[in-house]
């Protein structure tokens, strides 16, 4: 709680500098598939007219995806960022003791890893580092070099590297692009995407 930072956690596009935007480098990605449990997903379609990723969620109870809507205004949550960064989760001990309880998630946020970067309609395959629990969230492009996000609302989530082969993402007029990731080479940060 002292520590004092010269700047912002993230390092945004400047508002005054094309709009506060920055075309990304990778390929148009508009469906974007994120699978934390059997029960727990999120998806996010690329609204091109909102310039945002809208999100929905999978209800269990219903077998089917509805729309995530924000409680304060009754609309359809959108983000101009999406940030789905991998990492080791495990099960937690229930703080007061006892047996495993679902809710409690132990997330390994102490080597840093792999992840994905999505705004504007398109992606880039990034790196995150944290450290320390003192030490700041990082995100990084693949040669390490501080990643500019765009101006606006962003939604950054972590997903236990056994769910990696589970992600998908898709371009206009594309297939579904599944991942596949060998974990133990993941956990080591030797990992090449494609």
């Amino acid at each position: 709680m002292d520590k004092t930072y010269g700047s912002t956690v993230f390092n945004f596009v400047r508002y005054d500098e094309n709009n506060g935007w920055r075309e990304l480098g990778g390929k148009l990605i508009d469906d974007i598939s994120i699978v934390h449990s059997e029960t727990y997903r999120t998806y996010f379609n690329y609204d091109a007219t909102a310039q945002k990723y809208m999100m929905s969620m999978y209800n269990g109870s219903k077998r089917t995806r509805e729309q995530t809507i924000d409680e304060n205004n009754g609309q359809q949550l959108g983000f101009e960022n999406v940030i789905v960064a991998f990492a080791d989760i495990s099960k937690y001990p229930y703080p007061g003791g006892g047996a495993y309880d679902p809710n409690y998630q132990k997330v390994d946020l102490s080597y840093g890893g792999l992840g994905y970067y999505f705004s504007n309609g398109r992606m880039e395959q990034i790196r995150w580092f944290k450290g320390g629990a003192s030490e700041p969230l990082r995100f990084t492009d693949m040669d390490e070099n501080p990643l500019v996000l765009n101006c606006g609302k962003s939604y950054i989530g972590f997903v236990d590297l056994d769910e990696y082969e589970r992600f998908e993402y898709a371009g206009p007029e594309e297939e579904i692009v599944e991942e596949e990731i060998d974990n133990t080479q993941a956990d080591a940060g030797e990992v090449e995407f494609e």
